[in-house]
């Protein structure tokens, strides 16, 4: 019997161990595996983390920046390649931001007379505006215009039968057309169909900065400075930024040519707080300061050459 019991004891006791062996087993594969998830979830975090790292965090808004600064010292060739590179890095939501910096390399390329590749940024936004911006598909549809034109202009693709379609629809009352045909009497130096063409285009559609710099530089040269003058302050409201410093530039001409030297050098001090790069504008500012601020003591006084004289004197009495 007792043989019995500890038989029955010792099994007992077996079991309990080989039972707690499993359990044991069984709680090391679950930390194994629960070890194998952990490590799994925390390679996917860190992949997770550093996608949205790399597309919430990029250089887009510093290349932007600088491309702004490039533009406004007329470094445009620099402010093209910012721009660019800005576009180009992946970040998310910056739509607006993109559509933006867009614009800006679209008005860089007019400047530097890449005409075409202006256009071909317009017309991604015809019909269609642009995000987040103020901008009205109105301007964009007077933007690209612009860039077609001064395009046409530059080659020389204005044909006789081109130019005389142009004008057909202009009699027609298409205004759109003037935006073309003032560029092209423009650059012929055909200043009263220019001035026509760009009066009934303003009329329509309203005033740009292009038109602007482009009339006020006109009745600057012929002497007509109150045209000039309301020609600048429409081009200083309108809604484009694309020829805004040379217009600034043709406000500060005007007055330099009324004789006004302070207002111009406080347009000048406005256009370099602006643009405070653009070594042109700076020296435009240092020259009406030194117009303004000349030293008004006599470099000679009566006393000095009092004092002369008598040191001449004593110098041929020495001799």
């Amino acid at each position: 019997m007792a043989d019995r019991e500890k038989i029955e004891s010792n099994r007992i006791q077996r079991n309990i161990s080989q039972k707690s062996i499993q359990w044991r087993e069984k709680r090391r594969k679950r930390s194994m595996q629960l070890g194998f998830l952990c490590g799994i979830f925390t390679i996917l975090v860190v992949v997770l983390t550093g996608y949205i790292v790399k597309n919430c965090v990029s250089d887009k808004k510093s290349f932007r920046k600088q491309g702004i600064e490039a533009f406004n010292s007329g470094n445009y060739e620099k402010a093209i390649d910012l721009f660019i590179d800005s576009m180009n890095e992946q970040q998310w939501f910056s739509q607006a931001m993109d559509a933006d910096t867009d614009l800006y390399l679209a008005a860089t390329y007019i400047r530097v007379g890449r005409f075409k590749d202006a256009s071909d940024i317009y017309i991604k936004y015809v019909g269609k505006g642009v995000p987040g911006s103020s901008i009205s598909e109105a301007d964009i549809d007077s933007f690209m215009n612009l860039a077609n034109a001064l395009e046409e202009t530059k080659n020389g693709t204005f044909k006789e039968t081109t130019l005389q379609g142009l004008q057909d629809e202009y009699d027609r009352g298409n205004m759109s057309m003037a935006l073309y045909l003032g560029a092209y009497y423009q650059k012929n130096a055909d200043y009263e169909n220019m001035i026509k063409c760009f009066q009934d285009y303003t009329n329509k559609f309203g005033m740009n900065t292009y038109i602007a710099m482009q009339l006020s530089s006109y009745y600057i040269e012929i002497g007509d400075l109150e045209n000039a003058i309301t020609v600048i302050n429409k081009g200083m409201s309108a809604g484009d930024d694309i020829f805004r410093d040379r217009v600034m530039f043709n406000s500060i001409v005007l007055s330099e040519q009324k004789l006004d030297y302070e207002s111009a050098l406080e347009k000048a001090a406005e256009l370099i707080e602006a643009y405070p790069n653009n070594e042109t504008y700076q020296k435009e500012y240092d020259f009406l300061y030194s117009r303004i601020n000349k030293n008004t003591e006599p470099v000679h006084n009566l006393k000095d050459e009092d004092k002369d004289e008598n040191e001449d004197e004593e110098e041929k009495d020495q001799d």
